[in-house]
C-alpha cells in the first residue's frame, strides 16, 4: 500500500501552508485570541477562494459553503455517514430534521429521503462511500470502529482520485483493507483493561 502524496496532495499541502504562513502568522493567531475572535475573515476567505478548501467550515459571506458540522458530515462526508448509520432511527430522523443542507457539488446529495436511505444502506452493508460529494474528482470509502458494546465510536476511510478507482474497485480492492484495520483497532480496544 503506497502512502506517499501525491503530487497534487503536495502542492495543495505547500499553498495552504504558505498562504497560513503569510496570512495567519502565531502572532496573528494569539492576538485574535486574546482579543475574543474566533477567526480571521480574510484568511476564512482566502482559504475558500485561493485554495479551494470548501469543505472547510468557511462561512458563506467568506466564500465557504456555509454548512455546519453536522451538515459537513451528513452531506460531505462517507464518515459521518457511517457514524450516523449508529445512531437509532428516531436520533437520526431528528437530526436530519434539523439539518440545512447545501449543494456544494453538483454530485452532493441534499434531498433528506435519499440522504436517510443511504445512511440505512450503509448500515446494512457495513460501508458508506461518496463519490464527489466535497470535491469532485474524489471518491472515497469509510467502515464503522466499534467499541466493547459493539456500538459504533468512530470510522476511518480511504479517499482516492477518480482516475485511479472505480466506486466498485472501492469495494473490490479498499473495503477489505479498511475492514482489517478496523478489526485490528477493535481487537486492540478489547485487549484494553
Amino acid at each position: 500500500m503506497e502512502f506517499t502524496w501525491t503530487p497534487e496532495q503536495q502542492d495543495l499541502r505547500a499553498s495552504t501552508r504558505r498562504l497560513l504562513q503569510q496570512r495567519a502568522p502565531v502572532s496573528r493567531a494569539r492576538e485574535l485570541a486574546e482579543a475574543g475572535t474566533r477567526h480571521d475573515p480574510q484568511v476564512w476567505t482566502a482559504l475558500a477562494q485561493q485554495i479551494g478548501l470548501q469543505g472547510l467550515a468557511i462561512p458563506e459571506e467568506h466564500g465557504g459553503s456555509g454548512a455546519s458540522r453536522v451538515e459537513q458530515a451528513v452531506v460531505l462526508e462517507e464518515m459521518g455517514r457511517v457514524l450516523l448509520g449508529g445512531l437509532p432511527d428516531a436520533e437520526l430522523d431528528a437530526l436530519l430534521d434539523k439539518a440545512q443542507i447545501r449543494q456544494v457539488t453538483p454530485l452532493t446529495v441534499s434531498d433528506k429521503r435519499k440522504l436517510r436511505e443511504m445512511i440505512v444502506q450503509g448500515r446494512s452493508d457495513g460501508y458508506c462511500t461518496a463519490d464527489g460529494q466535497l470535491e469532485v474528482g474524489i471518491r472515497s470509502i469509510a467502515v464503522p470502529v466499534r467499541g466493547r458494546d459493539g456500538k459504533i465510536i468512530a470510522a476511518i476511510n480511504m479517499g482516492v482520485p477518480a482516475t485511479r478507482h472505480t466506486m466498485e474497485s472501492l469495494v473490490s480492492q479498499l473495503l477489505p483493507i479498511l475492514r482489517n484495520a478496523a478489526s485490528e483497532i477493535e481487537f486492540a480496544i478489547r485487549s484494553r483493561p
